[in-house]
């Protein structure tokens, strides 16, 4: 019996729904050769729970879970997700977290269909709805799957350290090169010590972003990836996505009014600090190492932003 199966059965013994009540459970993408979030929905296609399972990001579950109170406890507004419940060790499936999402439909679904005053909508809420999730200052954690010192310097030193000796054995970089990366980041150091306790969801990206047509509301999910930060590393992870996925309309239409009316600055202006040519750096070197463990090679408009971000630290 696979994870579906295990799901349904699971329901079927719980009182989440009613008992006469047609459902069925289907991956959040369909695509997905090994999915972590699943859809429960009545086959009438009321949209009824989104449901974790165990992953191999292994904190994945704690994290969405912790967040989830975080922003229940600090935000007024409920067009957060709101935890079901939580339920540890079911048979043949681990710990499960189920949580509810207002009625929409996620903009990688729907970008092309939106109209000028509905992106501007869009892009008025997200810039608002994200201040209030910055705004959530704390020292309680800065990434559970590997790190427990809250000191963001420490943290970024040391997930760096492990993606700059991945690129050595990888030949993305030299010994050499490495040497000079970190000796620049211990003189450089004082520049990631400044406001680095922000809440920062850490995956703004169209399929995490619920528009609802009717209401003209917008819903951020999926805070599986939420850590304290500097709110700038928020925004070098949106920029290497939109380039990731490869989505003009969402990057000129969302993305870039996002981050001007943000930061009040024009885009290319936000980058060009030293701090954000080392996080942006950051991305593109964690995955160049991915994409060569998983593929054996690396997509050349990830290849060719690596190298403009090393000869900018390099210079």
């Amino acid at each position: 019996m696979g994870v579906e199966g295990a799901l349904k059965q699971f329901i079927n013994s719980t009182n989440i729904l009613p008992s006469d009540v047609l459902f069925e459970i289907k991956p959040e993408y369909l695509d997905d050769s090994q999915p972590q979030v699943y859809i429960l929905r009545e086959k009438s296609g009321k949209f009824q729970k989104r449901i974790r399972i165990i992953s191999n990001r292994y904190n994945a579950i704690t994290t969405e879970e912790k967040v989830c109170l975080l922003l229940e406890m600090h935000l007024s507004e409920h067009f957060y997700p709101q935890i079901y419940k939580k339920f540890k060790n079911v048979s043949g499936l681990g710990d499960i977290l189920i949580t509810e999402y207002k009625e929409g439909i996620s903009l990688d679904k729907c970008i092309f269909d939106l109209s000028e005053i509905e992106f501007s909508m869009i892009v008025d809420q997200l810039c608002k709805d994200l201040k209030k999730i910055h705004s959530i200052k704390s020292s309680g954690f800065s990434d559970l799957a590997e790190f427990t010192d809250d000191n963001w310097f420490d943290f970024f030193e040391y997930k760096l350290k492990k993606y700059l000796n991945k690129a050595l054995d990888n030949k993305i970089l030299t010994n050499e090169e490495i040497e000079y990366l970190v000796k620049l980041l211990y003189r450089e150091q004082d520049i990631f010590k400044q406001d680095y306790g922000s809440l920062i969801h850490f995956d703004v990206k169209p399929a995490n972003i619920i528009w609802d047509c009717r209401s003209k509301e917008i819903s951020l999910i999926d805070f599986e990836m939420s850590r304290y930060a500097d709110i700038l590393m928020e925004f070098t992870k949106g920029k290497f996505t939109t380039l990731l996925f490869n989505n003009s309309v969402y990057k000129n239409k969302i993305w870039i009014p996002l981050v001007e009316q943000y930061f009040s600055q024009p885009y290319t202006d936000v980058f060009s600090s030293r701090k954000a040519v080392w996080y942006l750096f950051y991305h593109y070197l964690a995955h160049c190492n991915y994409q060569l463990c998983c593929y054996g090679v690396i997509s050349p408009c990830i290849l060719n932003e690596f190298i403009y971000y090393k000869r900018n630290l390099l210079a």
